[in-house]
């Protein structure tokens, strides 16, 4: 026997799989692709259609509606100037010497200028106005003789507050204020005849309704009592120089339009 051994070396088998190669596609699954591509395809010209199907209904629906807000108009304001016109007419009872009460009727026209100033529903102003009036009484008498007194109101001027309450366009107020009036005097009878001629001062009252019909334009209807207080006016007369006690009441019912400045 050798003292030497023999060494038998074993060689080492390789196989494919143990160098990570990943195996090839089962034919199960070689003949399932066409199928599962053939499905993707189908699903992809769907999806593709309903767009176009869906853009085209939307092409022929009609627009929406588009909804606004209906803006709130501004309340009336009866702040502000004004200047305007009215006209008119009334009635009126003047006492001659506290004997002979007259009693008569006439028309007036004139002008009218004021300011006011709302605060709340509240209107406060301050007004002028002027008419020319042929407001005329007449007393006749042919009991004892021919007599015949008249008194013809031949203008007015007053200056007046105003209070009044307004809703919106609508404001109802009441006035009230001094006056002036201008009287002609006549007296005659069968052997006397009497001239004079005086302007008698006096209280005012009013009330009224005005309508604002545009942002500057009012309409207004009034009614006004007038007092004119006693005066001693100067008569020249048949006899001469004499004084006569005069007095007179009216009530007046006008229509008047206003211009307001601002707005």
């Amino acid at each position: 026997m050798n003292r030497h051994s023999t060494m038998t070396l074993a060689t080492p088998t390789f196989r494919v799989g143990s160098l990570g190669t990943k195996p090839g596609p089962s034919v199960a699954e070689r003949r399932g692709r066409p199928l599962r591509r053939f499905i993707v395809a189908s699903l992809a010209a769907a999806g593709l259609l309903g767009g176009l199907g869906a853009a085209a209904s939307a092409a022929d629906l009609p627009p929406a509606p588009v909804y606004t807000k209906v803006p709130i108009a501004p309340a009336y304001n009866w702040t502000g100037c004004y200047v305007g016109g009215h006209a008119g007419g009334g009635l009126i009872e003047s006492t001659l010497v506290n004997t002979i009460n007259n009693q008569g009727a006439g028309g007036l026209a004139g002008g009218q200028l004021g300011c006011n100033y709302q605060a709340g529903q509240l209107v406060f102003g301050l007004e002028g106005e002027g008419a020319w009036s042929s407001i005329t009484d007449r007393f006749h008498d042919v009991r004892d003789g021919f007599i015949l007194s008249t008194a013809r109101n031949r203008w007015d001027a007053d200056l007046s507050l105003r209070v009044g309450f307004a809703v919106d366009r609508a404001l109802v107020y009441g006035k009230t204020g001094a006056a002036l009036g201008n009287f002609d005097f006549k007296f005659d009878s069968t052997n006397f005849f009497s001239r004079g001629q005086s302007t008698l001062d006096g209280l005012l009252l009013g009330a009224g309704l005005e309508y604002g019909f545009t942002p500057s334009w009012t309409a207004k209807l009034e009614y006004n009592f007038i007092a004119f207080a006693g005066k001693d006016v100067s008569f020249s007369s048949s006899d001469g120089p004499s004084m006569v006690t005069e007095a007179a009441k009216k009530q007046i019912v006008k229509l008047g339009l206003n211009y307001r400045f601002g707005n």
